[in-house]
């Protein structure tokens, strides 16, 4: 999605590209849950050792105040294909 406004607030949502998946962590998600999410996003034949996964804290809201706010902060879980 990448930047975009909520009413008169800048927000950032990073984008899924074809190497690259980023899930928001609202709760907790077991190996199966994330092996289909990886399976439906970079295809059924994929081997999770081809891919790097870790978190990233991303500022998504207000993001042009100077002001440190945590709530304005999403963690993600973010999947990227290992270059070959």
């Amino acid at each position: 999605m990448g930047y975009y406004k909520d009413g008169n607030i800048d927000c950032f949502e990073p984008d899924n590209t074809p190497d690259e998946l980023w899930i928001p962590e609202w709760g907790s998600m077991d190996f199966d849950e994330l092996h289909d999410r990886m399976r439906k996003h970079f295809g059924q034949d994929i081997d999770v050792n081809d891919f790097c996964i870790g978190p990233e804290y991303v500022h998504t809201r207000c993001v042009n105040y100077q002001i440190y706010d945590p709530t304005d902060y999403t963690t993600y879980l973010r999947i990227t294909r290992n270059n070959p």
